[in-house]
């Protein structure tokens, strides 16, 4: 009897990373497909990147998505950010082989850290965790533990993200200087695959279409503010008979 392959082993593997802010996203896509990290921007960008590479042999695109902010709830992320994070995914019929979750080892993961990062995942369905690898980074801060040590010392918040994700996770070790990275990845690539037998993950066109009109939307209210106050700021100069001796400026922002 013939050996079962990987669906894609001849095909280009489309990866899309998820995770916290300071998670290891763009260092992991960077090193796994062998991207110079002197050579590329370190300016922070809240678009998502489309980055293309070789690991393993095989064609890989992975595509490094909006982070959020570490264990702050869903009904805490801005409106434009949560449009950003789901119009970051292929648009069908070129959904993701798999999505890759980035969670940081030397870090404790408690309830509200699980209740954070289900709710962000679950923008995109329920189905979006038949086809999660949950990729724990900084690997090299175990010093001699297993990971499967870790995990049960970490206690039920993380057991209970695992299992949602079918137990599919591997480990990046920045010190690695061999392939064992990208080959654990592209071995848990290929068992999501034959789990999923073959299929690749599509969002609903319909949730495509509500954010593109939510965008749509919010640039055009945003747009009907600046004139405003264009206008206003206008009016003001005409109406200033004397020259400005004070300005007064108020900041406010996200943290």
């Amino acid at each position: 009897m013939a050996e079962e392959k990987p669906p894609t082993e001849q095909h280009e593997l489309l990866i899309v990373v998820l995770g916290e802010h300071q998670s290891g996203k763009t260092s992991v896509i960077d090193r796994l497909l062998g991207l110079d990290e002197s050579s590329l921007p370190r300016k922070r960008t809240l678009f998502f990147k489309r980055r293309e590479g070789q690991a393993g042999g095989r064609k890989v695109v992975m595509v490094d998505t909006p982070g959020w902010w570490r264990s702050y709830p869903l009904m805490d992320m801005a409106e434009i950010m949560k449009l950003k994070l789901v119009l970051s995914l292929p648009r069908p019929p070129c959904g993701p082989h798999a999505f890759l979750l980035t969670i940081v080892i030397d870090e404790s993961f408690d309830e509200k850290n699980r209740k954070s990062v289900e709710e962000h995942l679950e923008l995109f369905g329920d189905s979006v965790w038949e086809h999660t690898i949950v990729m724990f980074t900084r690997g090299e801060s175990l010093e001699g533990k297993t990971i499967e040590q870790h995990i049960e010392s970490e206690g039920k918040a993380l057991q209970c993200l695992l299992e949602k994700c079918g137990n599919q996770y591997c480990i990046f070790d920045n010190q690695a200087r061999d392939q064992s990275n990208v080959i654990q990845l592209l071995e848990k690539v290929d068992s999501v695959l034959l789990r999923n037998s073959g299929r690749q993950f599509e969002l609903n066109e319909n949730i495509f279409k509500e954010a593109d009109e939510k965008r749509t939307a919010i640039k055009e209210r945003s747009q009907t503010r600046l004139l405003r106050m264009t206008e206003h700021n206008k009016k003001n100069c005409r109406d200033q008979s004397l020259p400005m001796t004070e300005i007064r400026i108020l900041l406010v922002g996200w943290v």
